[in-house]
């Protein structure tokens, strides 16, 4: 049993009029309870609370329209939503199964600021506050070496205070026949719906539109560069509602797929030829076909080229063509604090990072200068994650989730030599958003020496003059005191790589007495220099 508090947040950086859903801004709060926390049987209830805005920045009209009277616009600046509620997240994991059920609920609270209806200021009010429940289930179970069933359902209601439902279902069911090392038979069913019911529906404008795909495919590897496949489509709509055109759009069709596929032998990647014979209920049949060349070239770079031609009149009732060309070069590429990080190329979306330098801080500045030293094999951590910094200094981390770290050193494996300079700072880690923190070290060295009385005033210390207790000396930079013991003796510790300047305190020095030599005196503490010693100081007569 383990409790894991979460805090996050998420930013999108898209910026336009086109697509206003991607336009957000999410801080969120988990507190997590974990009972045995391994990756085979895992369970977890936690509370989730959210506060989200949506639109930021993004005013533009919209036209609600009227059939008996002039169409109303309005405009807002951003919708805020709170969104609190609770998750319960079961799997088992055997040798031959697995089931798995993530059930959700949550409570919408929602605000419109910045509200214009026809020109009119309204300001802020209330949104249509909802309640959403989430379930999804997915369960696999393997039979011997041959055959494995699994299946997923997936469903979302939305219940809003107006009185409007929505409703989001998924179906999967899938059976894989395996005929040796080679062959595979897969028969898959699938089921989409969408629903939406209004209590109180003046616009008359509830549906329920369902799209069902049944297949049955084969797959035969002649070796580890080649292989085949065919498969079999039968794909069924119905549309339910007060949308004219979709009722009576016929969207259902019958197809024959097959694809010839070479693997790359050394880096990941393939070249396909496919084709696809559409057969549809209404209108004439078709065939779509192509060319598809993906590669990563190298471990930072890949390249994908398509060419085809897509057969469209199924979804029209007639006979309608797309050719289309896409050549596609992407390189991986990571800046962080104006340095080029090297990444593996990948599909997926880059993970955030956290970079930066440890350094030296030979003039205990704080800042990282061009002639100070970077140091390798020094210990870091960001949160729970741990590394060490390369020959050149530099360490990266690349946490797997958008949250709060604390990035330090750790002090667990810190050598005893080495002093921070730099203080341990939360950073928030963003979606593609790198985050550059240079860390300094200082080498801590002393400084020690006497105060005598030089009767002469010649500058040397001789037998008949003695040594003054209770004389103050002090390093103002770095905020430390002493005064001299009975045999005259001062000592600071811990003094960091630098410049510094001793001095003496007047106030403490005995009556009649002044420096011979000053009272300012200008010390460098370097690698090669850490302990200043015997640096004595003289008290002459004088006013």
């Amino acid at each position: 049993m383990s409790i894991q508090p979460t805090i996050g947040n998420e930013e999108s950086l898209y910026n336009g009029f086109d697509n206003l859903d991607d336009q957000y801004e999410r801080d969120y709060y988990i507190f997590q309870i974990i009972d045995n926390p391994n990756w085979r049987n895992y369970s977890a209830f936690s509370f989730r609370y959210e506060e989200v805005k949506e639109f930021d920045g993004a005013e533009i009209w919209r036209e609600i329209a009227n059939p008996f009277g002039p169409s109303t616009f309005f405009k807002y600046g951003s919708f805020d939503t709170i969104k609190k509620g609770a998750n319960i997240y079961l799997n088992r994991y055997g040798s031959s199964y697995r089931f798995l059920t993530d059930l959700d609920y949550y409570e919408n609270e929602e605000t419109i600021n910045d509200l214009y209806i026809n020109n009119n200021f309204i300001g802020k009010v209330d949104g249509d506050d909802s309640k959403e429940y989430e379930a999804e289930f997915d369960f696999y179970k393997k039979l011997g070496e041959t055959l494995l069933f699994s299946g997923s359902f997936l469903g979302e209601k939305e219940e809003f205070d107006s009185g409007r439902e929505t409703y989001e279902r998924q179906y999967n069911l899938q059976t894989s026949l395996y005929l040796g090392d080679r062959t595979t038979i897969t028969l898959k069913a699938e089921r989409d719906e969408d629903e939406e019911e209004d209590e109180d529906d003046d616009e008359d404008d509830d549906y329920y539109d369902i799209e069902e795909t049944t297949s049955l495919k084969l797959d035969y590897y002649f070796n580890s560069d080649y292989s085949i496949s065919a498969e079999l489509k039968d794909y069924q709509t119905e549309y339910i509602g007060s949308s004219n055109f979709l009722a009576d759009l016929n969207r259902n069709y019958q197809s024959v797929y097959l694809s010839g596929n070479y693997y790359f032998p050394n880096n990941p990647g393939y070249i396909q030829l496919f084709a696809e014979y559409i057969l549809p209920e209404v209108g004439e049949s078709g065939i779509s076909y192509g060319f598809v060349y993906d590669k990563i070239r190298d471990n930072e770079s890949g390249i994908i080229v398509e060419i085809g031609r897509e057969y469209e009149g199924y979804l029209f009732g007639e006979s309608k063509y797309e050719n289309y060309a896409m050549i596609s070069y992407s390189h991986a590429l990571s800046f962080s604090g104006g340095n080029t990080v090297p990444t593996r190329f990948s599909d997926g979306e880059p993970r955030s990072m956290v970079t930066g330098y440890v350094f030296l801080d030979e003039n205990y500045n704080g800042q990282m200068d061009d002639n100070e030293r970077r140091l390798p094999d020094m210990p870091m951590r960001l949160g729970s994650l741990r590394t060490r910094t390369n020959k050149e200094g530099f360490y990266i981390f690349k946490p797997y989730f958008n949250d709060i770290y604390l990035l330090d050193f750790d002090y667990n494996n810190l050598t005893a030599d080495y002093t921070p300079v730099t203080e341990n700072v939360f950073v928030k880690v963003r979606y593609n958003q790198n985050i550059h923190q240079n860390y300094g070290v200082t080498i801590n060295g002393s400084i020690s020496g006497r105060v005598y009385l030089d009767k002469n005033a010649d500058g040397q210390k001789n037998e008949n003059e003695e040594y003054l207790d209770w004389v103050g000396l002090s390093i103002k930079r770095l905020n430390k005191k002493d005064y001299t013991d009975g045999r005259g003796k001062y000592y600071f510790e811990n003094i960091p790589l630098g410049n510094h300047q001793l001095e003496i305190l007047k106030d403490s020095l005995p009556a009649g007495l002044i420096s011979r030599n000053g009272y300012q005196f200008e010390i460098f503490i370097t690698e090669d220099n850490l302990d200043y010693r015997e640096l004595d100081i003289a008290l002459i007569y004088g006013d």
